[in-house]
């Protein structure tokens, strides 16, 4: 078996070969959320502004759970081809067009102050707010584009237009909540809570708050609706902790002192979490009907 090294270089040989003289294909390294980098192959060509990028990580880990070298490469290659029938000018030049596959996503605002220049922006608690437009979105992954401030100009709209309508799809995106430790399912179709089990019968202190993808879900605390539904029927104000981008735990905040709480979600982000999916050290809190979210005193 190729280490990553060798198998990054004969992926792009590969790669190379295969997409064509027309097309250039390099090997780069991207900064994603809280200056981390990650390897990825990068596509182009002279007709197309769209330029296709493939983390390595995950090809990699196809390889070595099994793949074989040429189904890595066809993978890379058909990934690129697929891209390139989106005519992404075209398709998001309208306003019209696009308002309806804006979601907003949350990320740490200390550990992305510099990311966030040209990106329409808007602080929340120790976090930052920057909207992304939506291209697919399946089981698979979510391939997207960020919202930039030129695009408010060519859309002929204003920053508030575009935050109103991010807040507004967000009311309608689904969410899930996850019994954690009793891994038990409860899908809440468009934040509705109707058959939730009898809250006597489960033990459980940790519940997941993620969308349905999975996949830069931790915006979900903004949706104040579920906080309160969820508080009612647990019957306590709520701690949120940031397990990372993609999801939070909810906990009654009669469980564990918080300070005990803001030294295990330190903990758990230096030595399980990702770095670049890390969202913060602190730890948050929801008052039943207050209709706000805070940091935990």
């Amino acid at each position: 078996m190729l280490s990553y090294d060798e198998f990054k270089m004969e992926l792009l040989k590969r790669v190379r070969e295969k997409a064509g003289r027309d097309v250039t294909v390099e090997i780069v390294a991207i900064q994603k959320n809280n200056r981390a980098e990650k390897d990825a192959i990068a596509f182009s060509d002279k007709e197309n502004n769209l330029q296709p990028l493939i983390y390595l990580d995950s090809i990699y880990s196809q390889y070595r759970a099994g793949a074989e070298l040429s189904v890595c490469v066809g993978f890379a290659v058909e990934v690129y081809r697929s891209a390139m029938e989106i005519d992404i000018d075209m398709a998001y030049k309208e306003w019209k067009d696009v308002r309806g596959k804006i979601e907003m996503t949350v990320i740490n605002k200390a550990w992305n102050a510099d990311a966030m220049s040209g990106i329409p922006h808007k602080d929340f608690l120790d976090l930052v707010l920057y909207c992304r437009i939506i291209i697919d979105k399946n089981e698979n992954g979510v391939a997207s584009t960020i919202v930039q401030n030129h695009m408010l100009k060519e859309w002929g709209i204003s920053e508030e237009a575009l935050w109103e309508t991010a807040f507004s799809n967000l009311k309608t995106e689904e969410f899930d909540i996850k019994d954690l430790n009793e891994v038990l399912r409860f899908i809440f179709p468009k934040g509705d809570l109707t058959g939730l089990p009898d809250k006597n019968k489960f033990e459980s202190a940790l519940y997941v708050l993620t969308n349905k993808y999975q996949n830069r879900g931790a915006i979900g605390i903004l949706r104040i609706d579920l906080l309160d539904k969820f508080a009612d029927w647990s019957g306590c104000d709520l701690y949120i902790l940031p397990s990372s981008i993609h999801e939070v735990l909810l906990l009654r905040d009669d469980e564990i002192p918080v300070d005990e709480l803001r030294r295990m979600v330190r903990s758990v982000n230096r030595g399980v979490v990702d770095e670049m999916d890390r969202l913060s050290d602190e730890v948050y809190h929801y008052q039943r009907g207050s209709g706000k979210v805070e940091i935990a005193a």
